[in-house]
């Protein structure tokens, strides 16, 4: 399995959300430490250890990933393989591992694949470092995406309806 649950390990992303944790006082420091607490390590391989040459036709054919698209084409990913893709939000570094940005890309079973890095920005996703905060199916982020108008922050609009929650229910 490709999934390393360290969330305390230090790393440009931990220490990233840390800091904003830090700074922040309270819902959005609440949502910084649920972060914290939710982000761990994970591993991309290469589409072409997942997928098939006629599934990778596919997804070439019918998502044509785009460069700064990430959340669609990981949705997208999902719709294509609904029963063997899950779709992923976290952070990923670039720049050499200089800061994290948010990202999404997608599991497959027990491993992940980055279509964004892979085929639309031709990088090796093996080579980076992602964090992740959650994992979703293709029911929950369609209900999202259906709410909110646009593709990703699935992680993010939960966050806010739970911390919603809580500051009605204190």
């Amino acid at each position: 399995m490709k999934t390393i649950k360290e969330p305390t390990q230090q790393n440009v992303i931990v220490t990233q959300l840390r800091q904003f944790a830090e700074l922040c006082s309270g819902r959005q420091k609440m949502f910084y430490e649920q972060q914290l607490r939710d982000v761990h390590k994970v591993q991309c391989v290469s589409i072409r250890d997942v997928f098939d040459a006629t599934e990778i036709y596919r997804i070439k054919r019918y998502i044509k990933p785009e460069p700064r698209m990430c959340y669609k084409n990981a949705h997208l990913l999902t719709v294509l393989f609904p029963d063997r893709v899950q779709y992923t939000e976290g952070y990923v570094a670039i720049f050499n591992g200089g800061f994290g940005i948010e990202h999404a890309w997608n599991k497959v079973g027990d491993v992940y694949v980055d279509v964004t890095f892979e085929m639309a920005l031709n990088e090796d996703p093996t080579k980076e470092l992602y964090m992740a905060l959650g994992t979703y199916n293709l029911t929950t982020i369609t209900e999202v995406t259906s709410e909110t108008g646009y593709y990703g922050s699935i992680y993010n609009h939960r966050m806010i309806d739970i911390l919603k929650q809580q500051t009605n229910n204190n």
